[in-house]
């Protein structure tokens, strides 16, 4: 399959906080202790708070996959990101493409996006992510422009976040990640996802059928002498 290309942002891992973030927000040739926010990140919570909480786990879907079954065992409480008591999930042989499709039972605000692969190369490579569109397949995500774009780090022990441009993952009802390619192995494999945020209680109602009558028109009702009905003047 083909993928349309975006700008990626160019990232480095910054062990002093755990976050992959933009080269251009770090002032250190180190890379030590750099963070995309203005504080101090040993005395803020930079991701937020785990949003397993509002993943509706009932809904979530995958393509590509050879255990679909398995693919609600990827989403797990933050503390329990390296479990390994669970089938991870594969992508079929021979083809490394994955695509997600996480709805959430409110919206949330995401902050910041961990996935955890497999050893051996099978871990994904690169990441781009939708927001608020149901029912993608692999042609529309190489049609659309994705609202960010990650190259990953192999992440075994789950030390790496990656942070969203905060202010495009507002309001979001659906999340659908798009996993491409991995470091060389001829699967993917997923341990864990995880998004931490903030989440709300704003919960969208779906849109349901609605019937509109056409307005009564006086020759559509007629008398029994076959004469219409004259319309009332007020």
């Amino acid at each position: 399959r083909t993928q349309s290309r975006t700008d990626i942002f160019t990232t480095r891992y910054c062990s002093g906080t755990g976050f992959v973030v933009p080269i251009s927000s770090c002032s250190s040739d180190t890379m030590e202790g750099c963070c995309s926010h203005d504080h101090d990140c040993e005395d803020e919570n930079c991701g937020g708070t785990s949003l397993h909480g509002y993943i509706d786990t009932t809904k979530v879907t995958v393509l590509n996959a050879s255990n679909p079954d398995c693919l609600k065992n990827i989403f797990r409480p933050w503390d329990q990101r390296l479990a390994r008591d669970v089938e991870p999930l594969h992508s079929d042989e021979d083809d490394p493409e994955l695509l997600l499709s996480i709805p959430f039972t409110s919206d949330v605000k995401i902050r910041t996006i961990m996935i955890i692969g497999g050893p051996d190369g099978s871990s994904p490579s690169r990441m781009s992510v939708f927001t608020n569109r149901e029912g993608l397949d692999f042609e529309s995500v190489a049609d659309l422009p994705p609202v960010q774009e990650w190259g990953l780090f192999e992440n075994l022990n789950g030390e790496i976040e990656y942070p969203t441009r905060f202010t495009k993952f507002q309001g979001v009802a659906n999340l659908t990640i798009h996993l491409p390619t991995s470091f060389g192995g001829d699967r993917s494999t997923i341990w864990f996802v995880g998004l931490r945020g903030e989440g709300t209680k704003n919960v969208r109602q779906p849109v349901t059928n609605v019937v509109y009558e056409s307005v009564p028109q006086p020759q559509d009702h007629k008398t029994p002498g076959g004469e219409n009905i004259p319309s009332m003047l007020m």
